[in-house]
């Protein structure tokens, strides 16, 4: 299994300016409208993830968020990638600023599927070297060709 079997490289954004969470949750989940169950909006899913990230922040490093969800009526797994041009504040607890999320969203009955994804993501985001990379980037291709040689470079 790897990210990019679930990536389209249309749904990547590398220039967020939104300084809050659910400001870029909404920016991200706009690149997947269209993959989205009939009536559901991506306004409503970052509403539910800002609630599940207030819960239990889910970033993996001090760079990088890998929030998730299921999504009833979602039709495959589904990856998008939201790079902001400065860090903002991802957990207030913490005061964590990050600059990369790596969105997961699932259908509810994947779970295996989606739990191999997050671990596959986990790994490859804890190379400090690919922040690093990442973050160095600045178009959408440059940031899919990375993603896709760390997704080779961990088989």
């Amino acid at each position: 299994m790897k990210i990019c079997d679930f990536l389209d490289p249309a749904h990547l954004v590398v220039d967020i300016t939104e300084p809050t969470r659910r400001g870029v949750f909404r920016q991200i989940l706009a690149k997947v409208r269209d993959h989205l169950p009939a009536g559901i909006q991506p306004e409503e899913l970052a509403d539910r993830l800002e609630e599940e990230e207030v819960l239990q922040a889910s970033c993996v490093d001090s760079l990088i968020a890998v929030p998730h969800l299921r999504v009833p009526g979602l039709d495959c797994t589904l990856v998008a990638v939201g790079k902001t041009l400065d860090p903002f504040v991802y957990d207030a607890a913490s005061q964590l600023r990050i600059n990369l999320i790596f969105l997961v969203l699932s259908p509810e009955e994947e779970t295996g599927r989606q739990l191999r994804l997050l671990a596959r993501l986990s790994r490859i985001c804890h190379e400090g070297e690919f922040a690093r990379r990442a973050l160095s980037v600045h178009d959408s291709d440059a940031l899919y060709t990375l993603i896709e040689e760390e997704d080779w470079r961990h088989i």
